[in-house]
C-alpha cells in the first residue's frame, strides 16, 4: 500500500534545519554535457535512464533538448516554464500497453553517501504537461544503495519507492508546479536516487481531464528542482517548570487540515504561535493565543517548525503538510 513517508514522525519533535549542501548533483539539470539532442541521459548528466525509455530534456538552449521560446516551452508535450533555471525534464509517468505498461526514469549518483540513522528531505516538483490529458497520482523516489538497471525493457520497476505523492492525491495542475516531498531515514550508504512512477496501470491512480489532443490518454510530467538535504536535529528547550507535553494532531496533515494541539493537561495559559519553514522564514507570528488549533489552509505542501511559547515553557514540532 502506498504511503507518504517513510519513516513516523514524532509530536515531541526537536528543532529542525537543513544543512546547506544540497547531495542532489545538477539538481535542476542546467549543467548540458554534448547537447545535441533530446534525451536527459545524453544532455544533464550526471542523470541517466535506468532503462530503454526515452526521457526528455527540455532548455533555453537551442541546440539543446526542446526548444523553449521566452514564453515558455512550445514544443509537442504542451506550455511551462522552469521552476528554476532554464531546463527541466520530461517523463511518461503512465503510458498503458498490453502486456506491460512503459514507464520513464530520471536516475542520479548523489554526490555522498546517506548516513546511517540520518534524516533527510527529499523534494522534488512536477508538472501536468498540458497536451497530455491523463492526471496520475503515482510518482515518487526510490533511494538505494546501488543503481536500479533494466538494459532489456521499459516496463514499471517493482519496488516501494519510500518518498511518494499521496495515493488519491491525482496531479491535475498543469499551469503550477507541485512540491513532492518527504522524510526519509537512511539505513547508511545509499547512493542513488530514481524518480518515476512504479506502479503498473492497475495500480495507478488516474483520471482523463482533457480529451483535446491525441495523446490525452497518456500522462507526461515535467520534474525540476530534486534535492535530498540532512535534517540536522536539536533537542528543543525544554523550559516548562510542570512538564506540559503537547501534541499536533493529525501529522502528517491534508493540505487545508484544521490542526488541533492537543495539551496533556487542560490549557489554562495562553501562548504565542510561530510557524517557521525548513529555510528558517517565519511563516506565521501570533501573539497570545487562547485556543487550541492551528488553521494550515495558507500553508504549501512541505515540512513546517511549530513553535509555541510563552513566560514559562517553550515547544517545537515538526508538522508535515502533503
Amino acid at each position: 500500500m502506498k504511503s507518504f513517508l517513510l519513516l513516523l514522525l514524532v509530536f515531541f519533535a526537536p528543532a529542525i534545519s537543513i544543512a546547506q549542501q544540497n547531495l542532489v548533483p545538477n539538481p535542476s539539470f542546467e549543467d548540458t554535457t554534448n547537447c545535441s539532442g533530446f534525451s536527459i541521459y545524453l544532455n544533464s548528466l550526471p542523470w541517466f535512464n535506468p532503462n530503454i525509455a526515452t526521457p526528455d530534456y527540455y532548455s533555453s538552449l537551442n541546440t539543446c533538448g526542446y526548444n523553449r521560446l521566452s514564453s515558455g516551452i512550445i514544443n509537442g508535450t504542451g506550455f511551462q516554464l522552469p521552476m528554476s533555471g532554464d531546463a527541466f525534464a520530461g517523463i511518461y509517468l503512465y503510458l498503458p500497453g498490453n502486456p506491460l505498461p512503459t514507464r520513464e526514469y530520471i536516475e542520479v549518483d548523489l554526490i555522498d553517501s546517506l548516513i546511517a540513522n540520518k534524516d533527510y528531505l527529499v523534494n522534488f516538483y512536477v508538472s501536468r504537461a498540458n497536451k497530455f490529458g491523463m492526471a496520475v497520482d503515482a510518482v515518487g523516489a526510490y533511494i538505494s544503495n546501488n543503481p536500479i538497471f533494466n538494459p532489456n525493457n521499459s516496463n514499471p520497476f517493482t519496488i516501494q519507492p519510500q518518498i511518494e505523492n499521496p495515493p488519491g492525491n491525482l496531479l491535475i495542475d498543469s499551469l503550477n508546479w507541485t512540491l513532492i516531498s518527504g522524510i526519509y531515514s537512511a539505513f547508511g550508504g545509499e547512493k542513488y536516487i530514481t524518480i518515476g512512477n512504479f506502479y503498473d496501470d492497475t495500480n495507478t491512480g488516474k483520471m482523463l481531464v482533457d480529451s483535446s489532443f491525441d495523446v490525452s490518454n497518456n500522462g507526461y510530467y515535467y520534474i525540476d528542482d530534486v534535492s535530498v538535504n540532512l535534517i540536522d536535529t536539536m533537542q528543543s528547550v525544554a523550559e516548562n517548570f510542570d512538564q506540559q507535553n503537547i501534541k499536533l494532531t493529525p501529522n502528517p496533515a491534508k493540505q487545508g487540515d484544521k490542526i488541533h494541539l492537543v495539551f496533556q493537561k487542560p490549557q489554562t495559559f495562553n501562548y504565542n504561535l510561530e510557524i517557521y519553514n525548513l529555510e528558517g522564514q517565519l511563516i506565521l507570528n501570533k501573539m497570545n493565543v487562547d485556543y487550541s488549533w492551528i488553521d494550515t489552509s495558507y500553508l504549501k505542501r512541505g515540512v513546517y517548525l511549530i513553535k509555541i511559547f510563552n513566560s514559562v515553557f517553550i515547544r517545537k514540532m515538526k508538522l508535515i503538510i502533503y
